[in-house]
């Protein structure tokens, strides 16, 4: 997720833990309830700190590689809290801040869940994590939710904007909230419809908590970011199982059905469906809309992320559209080819372990390495790589993760 649904998120539940602790009738001072916001906020941007060691591998494979790796795991939270909390805790005991034990209790809790929160969010786009590292090397995805997701931000921010005590925060709440809001409405990215429900859901959501309790309000607003979050898992399970039913099966082995959602539109997804012919000498990856609902939102009408331009070389789909999925095209390419260069080449196989759409292009002295999730125009973007033929240096301190398409990759007939 974008470092802004972090951190409101993170600002969101110490929120919920202030009020709680004065629902109990605890007195909570503007230094205890600062100092929770802090905490919350950070921990719920720590993992994304990988930037700073990832240059340890050259290249735009080291952002690839080590992105959403070590930090997002479950087994380094606790590592974190300490590195966060620790100087917190001395230089309270020396500047004298007045942060008691009860408040600390509350700040270590707010450090882990946190940190776990952050990890979940990530879990939940196409991009992957690796949570149970070092015990295991797995990508896993949920395919569900956009990395900026505009319902998320115009359903936490009511709450905020309500029980923030200091002006400058709530000022920026509030910009937030209308840019996200006007985006809405001038990109084009959203159906005038849905930009419409959001703006309603906004609105209703902020004057429908505003007589409530302080608890309640954060209590109605976690209710409402699970009902959203919700909506967009249960969909994309939907998209999935509607690829899977209504796919073609001509000689073509499925592997992994990777899909996305419009900006702030569950019922449209832009889907990748990957194969391996039966002979296991090709593979492709079929571009397509699919709309869940067909019968409410046509998949033909789903006009974003139409890629119609991209590295890898796309061809016309030779199969009719219906209302429910819009084909956009497939890149077909060897896969005795790609194994073989995952065995000879180390930057192929290094940039193996991230890609989940992968493609390899020849070219007279190098190789273009790329991934078709994130191939939405010609010419370089931050997931491709230009790799040597016939390199001599391999790339250095890498994780070893398992490579998302070994299913692809493994030996056999």
């Amino acid at each position: 997720m974008d470092n802004i649904t972090h951190s409101l998120i993170g600002i969101a539940i110490a929120e919920e833990a202030v009020q709680y602790r004065r629902h109990r009738g605890e007195n909570v001072s503007k230094v205890a309830q600062a100092s929770m916001w802090l905490v919350s906020l950070a921990a719920n941007n720590l993992p994304d700190l990988d930037f700073f060691y990832s240059p340890i591998t050259k290249g735009p494979l080291g952002y690839l590689l080590h992105h959403r790796g070590h930090t997002h795991s479950l087994a380094a939270i606790l590592p974190q809290v300490l590195a966060m909390l620790l100087p917190i805790y001395f230089y309270n005991r020396w500047k004298k801040l007045g942060l008691g034990r009860k408040d600390f209790g509350y700040l270590w809790l707010m450090a882990g869940f946190g940190i776990g929160v952050h990890i979940f969010l990530d879990g939940l786009n196409s991009y992957g994590i690796h949570p149970f590292w070092p015990f295991q090397n797995k990508w896993y995805y949920d395919d569900s939710v956009f990395i900026v997701e505009p319902w998320i931000w115009v359903t936490l921010i009511p709450v905020l904007v309500q029980l923030t005590p200091w002006k400058i925060p709530r000022f920026f709440f509030a910009l937030i909230w209308c840019v996200a809001l006007v985006l809405l409405w001038i990109t084009g990215l959203v159906p005038k419809g849905m930009a419409l429900l959001v703006t309603l859901w906004g609105v209703a959501l902020y004057f429908g908590i505003a007589r409530l309790k302080p608890l309640y309000r954060v209590f109605a607003t976690s209710a409402a970011l699970l009902f959203v979050l919700s909506t967009f898992v249960i969909s994309s399970r939907l998209a999935k199982a509607y690829v899977l039913a209504t796919f073609p099966a001509d000689g073509w082995t499925h592997l992994d059905t990777i899909a996305s959602p419009l900006p702030s539109n569950p019922l449209c997804w832009a889907v990748m469906e990957i194969q391996e012919s039966d002979d296991r000498a090709q593979y492709r990856v079929v571009r397509a809309l699919v709309a869940p609902f067909p019968q409410i939102y046509e998949a033909r009408h789903c006009d974003f992320f139409k890629f119609t331009e991209s590295t890898a070389p796309v061809q016309r789909f030779p199969y009719r559209s219906t209302p429910g999925i819009h084909f956009l095209g497939y890149f077909q390419g060897s896969a005795e080819n790609l194994r073989e260069l995952n065995a000879r080449n180390c930057f192929v196989s290094e940039y193996l372990k991230f890609a989940r759409a992968p493609f390899a292009l020849e070219n007279p002295k190098s190789l273009t390495l790329g991934d078709m999730r994130f191939d939405r125009r010609k010419g370089a973007d931050f997931a491709e790589l230009t790799a040597p033929l016939d390199p001599q240096i391999c790339p250095k301190y890498t994780p070893n993760w398992d490579p998302p398409r070994s299913d692809l990759l493994s030996p056999g007939p």
